[in-house]
């Protein structure tokens, strides 16, 4: 049976990567100023809040997914969908929900326990399951075991985009940000933000992540990724420094991080995702 991939866009895959792996893309909407956005691209959306849009993230409807699941059903192929984490969004609840509505016992579904580039990680595995001609259950059966080997680790550069999604308040974001505070967050295994830190100061925040990534065995069968919103000045002092250490960052593999996450970080936050070699619990 013929298997097709849908990944949401909060994996921040670009049009191109989408055309090259053939995945089906799932938008997840963005509202800037109420106003309802689909399929904005990342450039645009940075511009428009640099004029001053408030952004906020909206769940897709579940008709969308009734849509693609019917029509995986009447073609009659295996539907593989990799969708951000279920702690961060309703997505996957709703996805489950229609998938049991429509009845085709070919749609599974994963959750990827985590959004950004680390999600474009785990579809870039789907992806070379599928072409190594292996059956989709066991296709999720090791993605779901991959997923605890990737790590994702960003430093938030203003606190102000936390404020304006309700996340802590404007006194707290006004004071952080006074004293250049900077939180280190990830993605725990159950895919729930876990907060890591908080460093003043870029440097010290640079320092506290390298710490976290020194402890760790990376695994060199795939690249690394250090990732940045908007603007790119962060995330270079932040490889200068990986490369000292001896890290190999390419620099094609340094990559923006969209407008889902990108709501909730802000301009200037920065970070790096990569694989495992042996996971320990975070």
């Amino acid at each position: 049976m013929n298997i097709k991939i849908l990944v949401d866009t909060a994996a921040d895959l670009t049009d191109e990567e989408y055309e090259k792996y053939h995945f089906i893309k799932f938008n997840l909407p963005i509202l800037l100023d109420g106003e309802e956005v689909s399929g904005l691209k990342a450039e645009e959306f940075w511009r428009r809040l640099e004029e001053g849009k408030v952004p906020k993230t909206s769940q897709a409807s579940p008709e969308l997914f009734r849509v693609e699941f019917e029509k995986a059903k009447k073609e009659q192929y295996a539907l593989l969908c990799i969708l951000i984490s279920e702690h961060f969004s309703g997505t996957y609840q709703n996805a489950n929900r229609i998938k049991s509505e429509v009845g085709y016992e070919h749609i599974y579904l994963v959750n990827s326990s985590m959004a950004s580039v680390a999600e474009k990680v785990l579809a870039f595995e789907a992806y070379k399951y599928v072409q190594e001609g292996l059956e989709p259950s066991v296709i999720v059966e090791k993605l779901n075991q991959f997923k605890h080997h990737i790590r994702l680790y960003a430093c938030i550069d203003t606190l102000k985009y936390l404020a304006l999604g309700g996340r802590i308040s404007k006194t707290s974001a006004t004071i952080g940000d006074l004293i250049r505070l900077r939180p280190i967050f990830t993605f725990s295994d159950e895919g729930k933000i876990d907060l890591l830190g908080k460093s003043i100061g870029l440097g010290f925040a640079v320092s506290k992540m390298l710490d976290l990534i020194n402890k760790e065995e990376i695994d060199t069968n795939y690249p690394i990724y250090p990732i940045f919103a908007d603007k790119n000045i962060n995330v270079l002092k932040f490889v200068e420094k990986l490369r000292k250490q001896g890290y190999p960052i390419d620099e094609n593999n340094i990559m923006g991080i969209g407008s889902v996450i990108g709501t909730h970080m802000g301009p200037g936050g920065f970070g790096i995702v990569y694989v495992l070699k042996n996971p320990k619990e975070k």
